[in-house]
């Protein structure tokens, strides 16, 4: 069972593999804002390779971990600039140089792992100055600096249904319980969301993973199949988009904005992808629907808004944005992996996909123009994103 792709659309060519002293299994690799530093959780090997943006070694981490971490916990994030790197490991999350030099140590011995249940998430914002680790009932604010904790907020409900996003600056935080989507501003709530109980429906499947623009303005997360997006300060409604995917939970129906958080993509239901604009983004971009069995997944926009990039199976597609009614390739990443079940990322942001069969195995750096991909073949591979024109998908 294949993708139904046009010949015609030009494959982008990888630029340097790497592969390790054990394949690659079940994990993401993730790069740096400026794309010149990726970092990848080799899951057997329990290590975290750090690599320069040309494909060089900078260090290999040594986890501490007795046991596999799910993988999404231990995903690495980065700075933009690649400096400090930040993960879980056992009872602990641990801040690093990307040069392997150990800069500090937040521990939890009272609290339990529970791996496969993704209960602790660490996160670094761009600038590099705030960690934010959700941690069961506990959201935690760290400063990046010395490793310090700035603020704790405990909730009734645990945070382990979804992924907390941060802005860039590191100020706001858009986190989901499931019964509740909450705003954070400075490490202090300043709205909540209860998820509205659907007839027919267990109260469980509230609110999905959040969306949030890297500028921090604008935030999203999607319920019964309708994404609500809202200004970040207010908490007010500024639109919907109605028709979306919801799938387990509706986390494989996170929302990608761009960087000001004018434009969003989203799965639409049955195997579309729509990238919307204007007034309560109702002025579509791109609406774009596939043939066959394979369906495009968690759209990611580049920071511009100017380039569409979705997962398809083992092969990663990339739209103009805005490029007239037929969406055209402009190229295609093919062979990356296909794993059954695991995680997906955004960029920085973790995204954990529970659609098992569709996965999306590559990340970006801000500018769009530099990615990474584990393969079929379980190596890393790079490859950089083209503007020559390619033919319609589909056809």
């Amino acid at each position: 069972m294949g993708v139904n792709i046009s010949k015609d659309v030009p494959e982008l060519k990888y630029v340097w593999t790497y592969r390790a002293k054990s394949f690659f299994k079940d994990t993401v690799p993730v790069v740096s804002g400026d794309g010149k530093t990726v970092a990848l959780y080799s899951r057997g090997e329990k290590l975290i390779h750090v690599l320069d943006g040309d494909g060089s070694h900078l260090c290999s981490i040594k986890m501490k971990q007795k046991m596999l971490l799910a993988n999404v916990s231990a995903i690495p994030s980065l700075s933009y600039d690649g400096s400090r790197i930040v993960t879980r490991d056992s009872n602990s999350v641990i801040c690093y140089t990307r040069t392997g030099e150990l800069m500090w140590e937040y521990e939890r011995s009272d609290k339990v792992v529970r791996s496969g249940m993704q209960s602790w998430i660490a996160q670094i914002s761009a600038n590099g100055k705030i960690v934010v680790v959700r941690m069961f009932h506990d959201l935690i604010w760290i400063n990046a600096d010395n490793g310090e904790v700035i603020s704790i907020a405990t909730h009734e409900h645990e945070y382990a249904r979804t992924i907390p996003r941060i802005s860039d600056d590191g100020s706001t935080v858009i986190v989901a319980d499931g019964f509740n989507l909450h705003c954070y501003i400075n490490a202090s709530c300043v709205w909540t969301k209860p998820a509205e109980k659907v007839k027919g429906k267990l109260h469980l499947y509230g609110w999905g993973d959040p969306g949030l623009s890297a500028d921090g303005r604008v935030c999203s997360s999607t319920f019964d199949h309708v994404v609500h997006i809202f200004d970040t300060k207010t908490g007010n409604p500024v639109g919907t988009i109605t028709d979306v995917r919801s799938v387990s939970h509706e986390n494989s129906s996170q929302a990608s904005f761009s960087a000001d958080g004018k434009i969003i993509a989203v799965v639409l239901q049955k195997n579309g992808i729509g990238v919307f604009t204007g007034p309560g983004y109702q002025n579509p971009l791109l609406l774009y629907t596939m043939e066959g069995v394979h369906r495009p997944v968690a759209p990611l926009l580049t920071r511009d808004g100017k380039r569409l990039l979705s997962k398809a199976a083992d092969t990663i597609l990339q739209f103009d944005i805005g490029s007239g009614d037929e969406p055209v390739a402009v190229g295609r990443v093919k062979d990356t992996s296909h794993i059954p079940g695991g995680p997906t990322v955004h960029s920085r942001d973790y995204h954990h996909d529970r659609d098992t069969h569709h996965i999306r195995t590559y990340t970006l750096s801000d500018d769009g123009s530099f990615g990474v991909t584990v393969a079929k073949s379980k190596e890393l591979w790079a490859f950089k994103l083209g503007s020559a024109q390619g033919g319609v998908i589909g056809k």
